[in-house]
């Protein structure tokens, strides 16, 4: 990814940039589309290819089902004090609602494979936890 873009998305790109270290992979035409951005140096245009790369990956890598805006720490619901949310939190949660078979966090989003998605996208896409509404994303 070239680092002169990051200014329009910065999150986003550092995110994409850390999948491409952990899962290479080679996107058609990206040099092409890097290239129009440099001129146009549209966020929008931008973020929308960064989606479109990030689908990219999580495909070839496995994953089918992405978990965005999970907050750094969470409330336990059997003791109520605040835990950071990490990989054991979220794959315990996960698995209430399927079998999670992998899991990746990256910047505050969760990429994880499941048997079946659908279930856990119609029941947790948009749900409050803690201050943060979480989306979730079938790939």
């Amino acid at each position: 990814m070239d680092p002169t873009l990051r200014y329009l998305a910065p999150k986003e790109h550092d995110r994409i940039c850390e999948l491409f270290a952990k899962y290479p992979c080679v996107y058609p035409g990206l040099d092409t589309h890097i290239n129009i951005l440099k001129i146009l140096k549209m966020a929008p245009r931008y973020m929308a290819l960064l989606e479109k790369l990030e689908t990219f990956i999580l495909k070839k890598a496995g994953f089918n089902f992405v978990l965005r805006n999970i907050p750094d720490y969470g409330e336990l619901c059997e003791t109520g004090q605040r835990s950071k949310v990490g990989y054991a939190e979220i794959r315990d949660t996960l698995n209430q609602f399927g079998k999670v078979i992998n899991l990746e966090i990256v910047k505050g989003t969760v990429y994880a494979k499941f048997e079946d998605p659908t279930r856990c996208h119609k029941l947790i896409n948009n749900m409050q936890m803690g201050t943060n509404i979480i989306t979730t994303r079938l790939c």
